[in-house]
């Protein structure tokens, strides 16, 4: 029953080159935290690990960088200003979310893939597909790669592969996240061990 978020309200991003979190609090009820005094710098082409128990504030931390829930309090910058500045469309536009789980719609592998950016063409998008050299996980990664956002979430996207498959699609991580600021939840090392930094989290802290 909530209103429809008005999307466009708000200035255009520029390239991204920093996110900030100060002093970021969140509850989802404003009375348990979830997250407390979470501070991250990550700039251009970091890559930032998130590990920890289940329900430590994983991906509610990557959710905030989204705007799919407000602060509690703290301030979250990208480039030097609060994000909130920015319209969602404009901040949204800029992010592209690989979750374990992929939602697949009717039609091609092709219309899945482009369903984001209809500019790219067949050619462009078998390019990419090639490039990935993955197969199961096509279709997550080569939206992402058509897409082409600034902010790279990986949200245990690796969680359902056996290790062998894991190593397929090592060269698709790498590709997608080159010269982007990344946030990859994961438990295992062989994920995340090229990040540049590892954060652990402890009861949202």
């Amino acid at each position: 029953n909530r209103e429809e978020e008005n999307i466009k309200i708000g200035e255009e991003i520029d390239a991204i080159k920093k996110i900030k979190f100060n002093n970021v609090d969140f509850s989802y009820d404003n009375k348990n935290k979830i997250l407390t005094k979470i501070n991250i710098e990550a700039n251009k082409g970091d890559k930032i690990a998130l590990i920890g128990k289940t329900g430590c504030g994983k991906t509610s931390l990557v959710n905030l960088i989204c705007r799919f829930y407000d602060l509690s309090s703290g301030e979250i910058l990208i480039n030097e200003k609060d994000y909130k500045n920015y319209s969602l469309e404009s901040l949204r536009s800029k992010i592209g979310y690989i979750m374990q789980n992929v939602v697949i719609f009717d039609g091609t592998i092709l219309d899945n893939i482009n369903y984001v950016n209809n500019d790219v063409s067949r050619e462009e998008i078998i390019n990419i597909c090639k490039k990935l050299k993955i197969h199961d996980k096509i279709i997550n990664f080569a939206r992402v790669m058509v897409e082409d956002p600034e902010i790279i979430i990986l949200d245990e996207a690796t969680a359902s592969l056996s290790y062998k498959s894991e190593m397929l699609i090592r060269n698709a991580i790498d590709e997608i996240t080159k010269n982007k600021i990344s946030f990859i939840i994961a438990h295992r090392l062989s994920t995340i061990k090229e990040c540049s930094q590892i954060l652990y989290l402890d009861k949202g802290k």
